[in-house]
């Protein structure tokens, strides 16, 4: 959107060049890393685990290996950055608060939907069509911002109460899921709803309360190595039933970190770098 109002215009081609510099690297780390510990004996994952894990299809498998499970969450958002910059390139910024919209009602159904005809019940809270109001709760975030700030109602319902109210909505929703998995259908809805609420009080209270917590450095900086965190975190937090543990905890944890944060400083911040230079050139010519 910033692209859009300074120049007119969308590089999609610089866009998918910066992405594929910032999430690619990262993942071929991890996947040559597990094809050297299964051709080692270590773990056990399949060829065909291999292959939905690099389409970024995983979110449609539930694997018998718990290896790969996690990236799930990462063909989501690569699903993501594949449908979104289109549509928003293509449409009206008003047809894409249509879209987004729709998303957020028809999700809910599809969720019901899902549920009523006995779809892998794993699958319901990962299949993109299923849980697209998750990312179309943001997209309409920034796509309304300016004009929600000088709504009444918005400004009365980002107040320190809505956001405390808030966050116990979301704490109630995850709990009461545990136990009732299909309160999903409408949870995943709520959970979303509360989470942009919240958003929306830190951006306007940086330096109050726990605006100040999540913007201290230690904060910042896992949330800047989140992405490296996360690609190993499987491996050591989260076997397979029935195959051995690594490590144990607390040494499970400590091992995510080791390998995870000299994963971020020694790839991911240099394939990003990497991937700005290369997307300029494009953009350049």
């Amino acid at each position: 959107m910033k692209e859009q109002d300074k120049h007119g215009s969308v590089s999609l081609k610089s866009f998918y060049i910066k992405r594929a510099f910032r999430i690619f690297p990262v993942f071929l780390v991890y996947a040559l890393s597990l094809l050297a510990l299964r051709a080692a004996g270590v773990v056990h994952v399949s060829n065909y685990e291999f292959f939905r894990a690099s389409t970024f299809t995983m979110n449609y498998l539930d694997p018998p290996h718990r290896i790969l499970e996690h990236l799930w969450s990462l063909s989501v958002e690569e699903q993501f950055y594949l449908i979104w910059p289109l549509l928003l390139v293509a449409l009206t910024r008003r047809k894409a608060i249509y879209v987004c919209a729709a998303v957020v009602i028809l999700c809910p159904m599809f969720r019901a939907l899902a549920w009523d005809l006995n779809v892998n019940r794993t699958l319901i809270p990962r299949r993109f069509e299923l849980i697209a109001d998750c990312l179309a709760f943001g997209c309409l975030l920034a796509l309304c911002e300016a004009s929600l700030r000088r709504s009444t109602l918005f400004r009365r319902v980002i107040t320190d109460l809505g956001a405390s109210l808030a966050c116990c909505a979301m704490l109630a929703t995850v709990l009461i899921e545990r136990f009732r998995p299909e309160t999903m259908i409408v949870g995943r809805t709520i959970v979303s709803c509360g989470a942009a609420i919240v958003i929306m009080w830190l951006m306007n209270n940086p330096d109050r309360g726990f605006g100040i917590l999540v913007n201290h450095p230690i904060p910042v900086f896992l949330g800047q190595i989140s992405y490296s965190v996360y690609m190993w975190q499987q491996l050591f937090c989260m076997p397979t039933p029935g195959e051995p543990i690594l490590l144990r905890f607390p040494a499970n944890i400590v091992a995510t970190f080791l390998v995870g944060i000299p994963t971020y400083l020694l790839v991911e911040t240099k394939m990003i770098a990497v991937g700005r230079q290369v997307a300029f050139r494009f953009k350049s010519r």
